[in-house]
């Protein structure tokens, strides 16, 4: 059987709500990444909706530090996204993401993972 998830966070944005599911053990994941590599957060969100989801990701602003946390603006396309936007090499860069379509470009550097949706099995 399947349980609803403890972490569900409701998020306001513009008047708008949404839920955000945590995954369990994401708060141990991203520590331990960021102790072993430069990790990004890149999202088709606002920068209101990611500011947001941060202060539930990374409360301590210990993980994600300036410079990596890309959200979308007005400018750039919101179905695709790209390496061009960091500041290293292409062949430094694992993704870690539900949505191959949004780095058709990028394939090889992908390590798809299945949406979650807070039910646990």
């Amino acid at each position: 059987s399947t349980q609803p998830s403890a972490d569900c966070i409701t998020l306001t944005v513009k008047n708008v709500q949404f839920e955000m599911q945590l995954r369990p053990g994401v708060h141990e994941f991203l520590k331990e990444m960021s102790s072993l590599f430069c990790i990004y957060l890149y999202t088709m969100g606002s920068r209101e909706y990611v500011e947001q989801a941060l202060h539930h990701l990374d409360p301590t602003h210990t993980v994600f530090r300036p410079g990596q946390v890309l959200a979308w603006h007005p400018a750039l396309d919101r179905t695709t996204k790209t390496l061009r936007r960091l500041l290293c090499h292409a062949q430094l860069v694992i993704i870690v993401d539900d949505s191959a379509a949004a780095w058709a470009q990028h394939l090889h550097n992908l390590l798809p993972i299945d949406r979650f949706t807070g039910a646990l099995e």
